[in-house]
């Protein structure tokens, strides 16, 4: 039986990951501050930077999903370069003493520039992240290619914006307007092609690039996607919602929202606001080819399957703990004024 550790295993995406794993036949442990709800795992609780705690998690492992991380929605501050850089060299160092014989390292979108210049986005495009959690998750990506030389086989995967059951953070926002029957606000015309990818289908790739691989980076994300505009308009129509699509002139808009972030006002990111109205999509033919990957969900059926699981939830939903922060609400701040 194979054996794998997942740090972050506790979080959104690391959830499904596990969940797969498991399914497939793989004994698997987790680390993460955050205890996991998988019954069938061993479970560390802990933070990535401890390097003891690391030694002890993977004694026996043959692969390690390095998911932790900080993401932007927690406004981490030094912390994103001491959780993502520090964290990610720990824990290949780890990796490396203990003999484990592959990591994968789940990256960002982040790492390419806010609007690249050509379109779709390759494994060949340049990296230059314009944002603090962008800049550390490309400087943890250094970090891997280093401890590449030093003999550690690592795979690099650059997921799109993830979707699935259970995502709430932003995503809960614009479900929580639709459901209300209330304005839908898009900063620009929303006329931009945007890209996503389904938990299931992004960890679906991760284990296929453990196990025919060595040594590669991936994008991944649908091959069934539009506009942003256009993905809202239909799930507006799914969910048989009077809302209506506002949008937002950013020019205007994208000053006051950097303000509101500078004095602790507004819920969301740098990288949300700045990057919510660019096309953003990558061509994933590498992952298809090497892979024999393809992906199950378009952007409107991930939503529509998300949404539908969202209502259903939505008493539990509101009444639940805090968790990680993409599988919590979203506080409002100032975006409370929008009705």
């Amino acid at each position: 039986m194979k054996t794998a550790l997942v740090t972050g295993g506790s979080g959104f995406c690391g959830s499904y990951l596990v969940r797969t794993l498991s399914e497939r036949g793989w004994e698997v442990s987790v680390i993460d501050t955050i205890t996991t709800e998988e019954k069938e795992v061993k479970f560390y609780k802990g933070d990535i930077r401890d390097k003891y705690l690391l030694m002890e998690a993977m004694k026996a492992i043959d692969v390690v999903f390095h998911l932790a991380a900080r993401v932007p929605l927690t406004k981490a501050g030094r912390d994103f370069w001491s959780t993502n850089v520090d964290g990610t060299q720990t824990v290949l160092e780890t990796a490396l003493s203990s003999g484990v014989k592959k990591v994968l390292h789940m990256s960002s979108t982040a790492v390419y520039s806010l609007n690249p210049s050509e379109l779709p986005i390759t494994e060949k495009t340049s990296l230059k992240a314009n944002t603090v959690y962008g800049r550390s998750k490309q400087e943890a990506e250094a970090v891997c290619k280093r401890f590449r030389d030093k003999g550690l086989n690592i795979i690099i995967i650059r997921p799109r914006t993830v979707i699935a059951p259970c995502r709430l953070g932003i995503i809960e926002l614009f479900f929580d307007w639709i459901r209300k029957n209330r304005n839908v606000y898009m900063l620009g015309d929303g006329n931009n092609l945007f890209q996503f990818v389904h938990a299931s289908d992004l960890s679906n790739a991760c284990i296929l690039a453990v196990e025919k691989t060595d040594n590669e980076e991936f994008n991944i994300g649908t091959d069934r996607f539009g506009t942003i505009r256009e993905l809202f308009e239909k799930l507006i129509a799914y969910a048989c919602s009077t809302s209506e699509i506002r949008c937002i002139p950013r020019r205007i808009t994208q000053p006051i929202l950097y303000l509101m972030d500078k004095i602790n006002l507004l819920p969301l990111a740098d990288w949300h606001y700045r990057t919510a109205f660019l096309p953003c999509y990558f061509d994933v033919s590498k992952a298809k080819d090497l892979l024999s990957w393809k992906p199950h969900y378009s952007n409107d059926e991930m939503f529509f399957e998300s949404y539908g699981w969202y209502v259903k939830h939505t008493e539990d939903i509101y009444g639940a703990e805090t968790k990680s922060p993409h599988t919590s609400i979203l506080k409002r701040k100032i975006l409370r004024i929008l009705k």
